[in-house]
């Protein structure tokens, strides 16, 4: 800044005020003042220096995603005297040293841009310039930023589970990742493969999206019947789809078998000092499985556990089964389960408290209908008295005959347990035959 005051005459005097290079920071108001010993005057005057405008301020890169960014900016501090007519916002690789400078807008006015096709995994540096009709600004440089998704790949998914299945069709379910990628999972893929193969396919032609009502499933048609399948699923969001879950168990593409239902009937059919016969009948309900075989189980009295009565190693193929090697006047009690390929079933009805020991029975004596009265015959033929004794133990039998025949009888038999007398000659047999 220069003063120049120059005196013309005796009443005039000229001064000036000279600013070679003007700025901004000489905008302002200035006085001049003149003074006598008559008085003083003084006359201000503004004066308003024009230029560029001060650079934009705080540049911020927000909102980074894999391939874009935005970019937020304050307006300058001073805009030179003019409106702000434009923003200039540049790029560079900041990866490779002094690189240069790419325009990206140079037309707004809004002090929010986004940025679109940035290189994935790229490093950027943005600047920003601001614009009036007297020049372009300084500018604003960001600091260096990667582009890369804030959020990352989902985890995978629980172990699938088939819960359900027929000989074409399987019903798989499973649960979300315990990782989301710290984003929403939009979806979820599965895919399927037989048992031994080696390529994976896709099963669902858009992802699962919504849950079921009992949670995340999916029904998958069309497989083939008797042949085994396993499953796996992936979870996606924003970022991308994440890495498989574990496989499934293998499961076969077959209709559903279930355990049988119990036997019924169970009861003691005969019974020794040392065994016990039981019998009993097939399920009513196979469960969709021929029955392989039954297990026998038995309780000794004043316990709560239950033993195998039969073989160990082995199903019972038939509806009857003798328990062997009791000690005699023991108490037992007993049931027997069902087994088809989906496992056993439930018990049957538990027996009674059997006393192991021999059965009594009183002989008792059945002769042949036609033979309850009289047996006519005509001589010279064979006589048979046929009759049926059972008791236990096992009776011992004896015929008596009251007749005029002689005591010695020859040609005669006794065939046991029946009791059966005959006589072929021509002897005189008539009278009255009594079995003991």
């Amino acid at each position: 800044m220069k003063i120049d005051t120059e005196v013309l005459g005796r009443t005039e005097a000229s001064s000036k005020l000279r600013f070679p290079e003007s700025n901004r920071e000489d905008t302002g108001y200035y006085t001049i003042t003149a003074s006598n010993r008559l008085g003083t005057s003084s006359r201000t005057i503004k004066a308003e220096i024009l230029d560029r405008p001060s650079p934009p301020r705080n540049l911020v890169v927000s909102e980074i995603k894999a391939e874009s960014c935005y970019l937020t900016f304050d307006a300058p501090v001073d805009n030179g005297g003019s409106e702000i007519t434009n923003y200039i916002i540049d790029k560079r690789d900041a990866s490779v040293k002094k690189s240069e400078w790419e325009e990206i807008s140079n037309c707004i006015i809004e002090r929010r841009l986004g940025v679109w096709k940035l290189n994935t995994g790229g490093e950027y540096q943005f600047r920003v310039r601001a614009e009036n009709k007297y020049g372009i600004s300084d500018d604003c440089c960001s600091g260096k930023v990667v582009i890369k998704d804030p959020f990352g790949l989902p985890g995978p998914p629980s172990k699938p589970i088939v819960t359900e299945h027929t000989n074409t069709s399987m019903l798989v379910t499973w649960e979300p990742p315990l990782d989301n990628g710290g984003a929403t999972i939009t979806g979820y893929w599965l895919e399927k493969r037989e048992v031994g193969g080696v390529y994976w396919a896709r099963v669902n032609r858009g992802p699962v999206t919504k849950p079921a009502v009992k949670g995340l499933e999916y029904n998958v048609l069309r497989l083939i019947e008797g042949v085994e399948y396993q499953f796996r699923v992936m979870a996606t969001n924003i970022v991308g789809t994440g890495p498989p879950s574990e496989p499934s168990d293998p499961v076969l593409a077959a209709d559903p078998i279930y355990p049988p239902g119990a036997p019924t009937g169970l009861d003691v059919t005969d019974k020794t000092k040392n065994s016990v016969s039981l019998g009993w009948k097939a399920p009513d309900k196979d469960g969709g499985s021929p029955i392989k075989g039954y297990i026998i189980e038995m309780q000794p009295e004043g316990t709560s556990d239950w033993t195998r009565a039969n073989d160990p190693e082995k199903l019972h193929p038939t509806c009857a089964f003798t328990v062997p090697n009791l000690p005699e006047l023991k108490k037992y009690r007993f049931r027997v389960k069902a087994v088809n390929a989906a496992g056993e079933s439930e018990p049957s009805q538990i027996t009674g408290e059997i006393i192991v020991k021999e059965i009594q029975e009183e002989p008792d004596i059945t002769i042949d209908v036609n033979a309850q009265e009289l047996l006519g015959c005509r001589a010279g033929t064979n006589i048979r008295i046929p009759a049926t004794i059972t008791g236990r133990p096992v009776p011992k039998v004896t015929w008596e005959y009251e007749g005029d025949a002689p005591k010695q009888l020859k040609g005669w038999s006794l065939r046991h347990p029946c009791g059966l007398p005959g006589a072929s000659n021509r002897e005189n047999v008539n009278g009255a035959y009594s079995i003991v």
